[in-house]
């Protein structure tokens, strides 16, 4: 399985470094100025470089983002081979499912309505 399997994509990586989260993590989205594409990196390979970054996002893990999802979630991997995260409120009666083709993107994409919809703060 490729690094890139086990972390958010770049694309969740950007919403929630636009979202304010700390961009503290073992993986990086790395873009090297003069280079036209993206990599993921530990952060101690990139740390003493002579490489200019010219953008960096975190990468997080599943286990990372488990950390900060609430305890009232669930993931699970659906027959069609995609991932779903589910939702559910009790005392709102709020429900929702994330679906993405990881696990750790559905799991991102659940932090990320949880934040836009204000039950959660960064």
């Amino acid at each position: 399985m490729n690094i890139e399997d086990q972390v958010v994509s770049l694309e969740i990586a950007k919403k929630l470094k636009d979202l304010g989260f700390k961009q503290d993590s073992l993986f990086y989205w790395i873009k090297v100025k003069n280079i036209e594409v993206y990599g993921v990196s530990y952060v101690i390979n990139i740390c003493g470089t002579n490489l200019e970054f010219e953008k960096i996002y975190s990468a997080f893990t599943a286990s990372e983002l488990g950390e900060l999802l609430p305890l009232w979630f669930d993931c699970a991997k659906r027959e069609t081979q995609d991932w779903t995260c589910r939702f559910f409120d009790k005392s709102s009666n709020l429900h929702h499912h994330s679906f993405a083709a990881t696990m750790v993107d559905a799991m991102a994409k659940m932090l990320i309505f949880l934040i836009e919809s204000g039950l959660m703060k960064v």
